[in-house]
């Protein structure tokens, strides 16, 4: 599927792409409104699949701590933490957006190793922006492409685990937060730390799943500092999603649209 190939195998290219949206994405993240407390949050509306909103909760948890370490060594808390939270009939829906959670969504696809497949190209495209377009109050947002989206629906259509398109946009609006965080707390998003290192690791285990990637090698690299990350690399990444290779497209060709 050509709209799934990335506009090019260099890191350095792929984060130059992203970088402006991303921190375009962080100046809004932070200008949301905030609540008072964590009984008391104001909701900002980012995304909606039939009866579900997909809102930031402001303040997140982090607002709260006072053990949150910064790049430089200091500790104090993070004033611009926010919580992705799913909402039905004015209800939150219970999500921690913990690794262990999305990992056992992932794990819950083991049936459909088509769809794991493609929600891993999708997550490597995400973890450099590649889908993202702006939207009619000019912000950022993510798209996912009805092509691919109606085949994910498709191969899962009998198993009522989750609704997929709520999964990634709900993956996405943590990768915002991931940023918010790692760049509130001084370091810098353009060397990988954040929304890259996340949907990376993701793609890693789906590639784990798929028995694309040694476990012992992916289990490894979760309990070396930076704990709970392991990104793939864009060379594994080509072998373990061939649908990312390059084609001649250009950038704007090679989105999908």
């Amino acid at each position: 599927m050509e709209c799934l190939s990335l506009p090019s195998v260099k890191r350095k290219k792929l984060r130059d792409i992203a970088l402006i949206i991303r921190q375009e994405l962080i100046i809004e993240a932070t200008g949301f409104n905030s609540g008072v407390s964590e009984s008391d949050k104001t909701y900002t509306e980012i995304y909606r699949v039939k009866e579900i909103k997909l809102a930031y909760g402001k303040p997140g948890k982090e607002f709260f701590l006072t053990t949150v370490r910064y790049r430089d060594g200091s500790i104090g808390s993070n004033p611009n933490d926010m919580t992705a939270t799913l909402i039905r009939n004015n209800e939150i829906v219970a999500n921690d957006g913990s690794f262990q959670e999305i990992f056992n969504k992932f794990k819950a696809l083991l049936f459909a190793p088509l769809a794991l497949e493609l929600l891993g190209c999708l997550l490597v495209r995400n973890a450099y922006c590649l889908d993202h377009r702006k939207d009619e109050n000019n912000n950022w947002r993510y798209y996912i492409n009805p092509e691919i989206l109606n085949q994910l629906h498709t191969l899962i259509e009998h198993n009522e685990i989750f609704d997929i398109e709520v999964f990634l946009y709900y993956l996405d609006m943590i990768a915002v937060n991931e940023d918010v965080k790692y760049q509130t707390l001084g370091y810098d998003i353009s060397k990988g730390v954040g929304r890259e290192n996340n949907m990376l690791t993701y793609a890693n285990l789906i590639g784990v799943l798929l028995n694309r990637v040694d476990f012992i090698k992916f289990a490894g690299g979760l309990v070396r500092k930076p704990i709970g990350i392991n990104a793939i690399s864009l060379k594994m990444a080509l072998k373990v999603f061939p649908q990312l290779a390059p084609t001649r497209h250009n950038l704007f060709d090679s989105q999908c649209i």
